[in-house]
């Protein structure tokens, strides 16, 4: 676990770095849940890249993008409940209710332009002038409904996945990661442009 957390501080200090502010997205999940089933992201001054992104791709570590959606009036919406994980991109969680599930919790969204990997975006808030403080959210697939509660002094998780794609949310407060799956108000989408 310490890899996760050491990964998602690593995408969060990336992208926060030099990044456009978004609109919230608007995913059609259930109330109450952390289960998502559409994803819409309104890049606020994303009119911008409509000529420097033409996709977005879906990236799973172990896999690569299994799903690519065009980038277009300044934002993607993509359909999630069209895509699954392969096995092999996925993991055993050993501690959770239900350790012979099998989740993938190092997911991306990449902006690409003509195949060029340009750009990546992200869904936080905080991080604001250099601050290791914010949350990020991000998204892990799971092939059944699991729990997971762990805590050590670095980081801490407290996950109820339900089967399929869940939204989940990691609360860096400058010394601990703080992950769950209780929703965070005020996020905003984020984009990272490195092309040309």
């Amino acid at each position: 676990m310490k890899k996760l957390g050491f990964y998602l501080v690593t995408v969060a200090l990336a992208i926060s770095a030099a990044f456009t502010s978004c609109n919230k997205d608007k995913d059609n999940g259930a109330a109450g849940t952390s289960v998502v089933t559409t994803i819409t992201a309104t890049v606020e001054g994303g009119a911008a890249y409509n000529d420097k992104i033409d996709e977005v791709g879906l990236w799973v570590d172990g896999c690569g993008v299994i799903k690519t959606v065009p980038y277009q009036n300044g934002g993607f919406t993509i359909d999630l409940t069209t895509v699954t994980v392969p096995e092999s991109c996925m993991n055993n969680i050993p501690q959770s209710s239900n350790p012979n599930a099998k989740v993938s919790y190092d997911a991306l969204f990449l902006g690409f332009k003509d195949g060029n990997r340009v750009a990546v975006f992200g869904y936080i808030k905080g991080f604001e002038n250099g601050s290791l403080e914010g949350t990020e959210a991000f998204l892990i697939f799971s092939d059944s409904d699991l729990t997971f509660n762990y805590s050590d002094p670095e980081e801490s998780y407290s996950w109820n996945l339900k089967s399929g794609w869940n939204m989940a949310y990691t609360t860096y407060n400058g010394t601990q990661g703080i992950s769950s799956t209780n929703a965070v108000s005020g996020l905003k989408w984020i984009v990272e442009y490195f092309g040309d």
